[in-house]
């Protein structure tokens, strides 16, 4: 299977498109300016299977997105692509990108699953993770650098994105199955101490989850 990744004529606002849906409160929206409707470049990529992966962008632009057991980094200007990591498994879920560059995503197995902290400039793994359900979850990095993500099997996890230490691991029910991205919700700071931040996902069944 071909798949052909093109890339229309534009400039997203500051910080670009770091994640799945955007931004921590999955959003979807940013801001462009010179938005044209024309194609800069595309590329064959052969994955050998369907493609279910967004892409997303780091700061200095290289486009990143999953096909197959494989993440590419992708040149923004020419299409090109800059390196290729090979997983153990294939990718459901779509990359989220540190400010420092790294590439978070997990993988996944037939029974089992693994997310990847890979080097953003030379796709070298900076740590990795082994879960014993499937992630079909994007991550989402919170300001003080927080990765969240879920897994099929209903555990939610909080790690540190700097050396994949986990910080906790909850499973909310055994009937949750999760495969949406946690969104973050900040509230105002005006009160001292300032309120956690508040960590919402959506199982795929029939309620969401809530925690701080």
């Amino acid at each position: 299977v071909l798949l052909n990744v093109s890339l229309a004529y534009g400039q997203l606002g500051n910080p670009g498109w770091p994640k799945f849906r955007g931004n921590m409160s999955n959003s979807g929206i940013n801001v462009g300016a010179n938005v044209l409707n024309k194609q800069m470049w595309s590329t064959l990529i052969t994955v050998g299977s369907t493609i279910p992966s967004n892409p997303s962008t780091g700061p200095t632009g290289t486009v990143y997105v999953g096909g197959g057991s494989n993440l590419y980094a992708m040149d923004p200007f020419m299409g090109t692509i800059e390196w290729t990591f090979h997983a153990a498994g294939t990718f459901a879920s779509s990359p989220a990108i540190g400010t420092d560059g790294t590439v978070y995503i997990g993988a996944t197995q037939s029974s089992s699953g693994t997310f990847y902290a890979i080097n953003g400039s030379t796709g070298a793994v900076k740590w990795s993770l082994a879960t014993t359900s499937p992630i079909y979850s994007s991550p989402t990095i919170d300001t003080d650098g927080t990765l969240y993500f879920a897994t099929w099997g209903g555990a939610i996890y909080s790690v540190v994105s700097s050396s994949g230490v986990v910080n906790w691991k909850v499973t909310p029910g055994s009937s949750e199955q999760f495969e949406s991205s946690p969104l973050i919700i900040q509230y105002p700071t005006n009160n001292a101490p300032p309120p956690p931040d508040e960590i919402v996902i959506w199982p795929g069944r029939d309620r969401a989850t809530s925690m701080n």
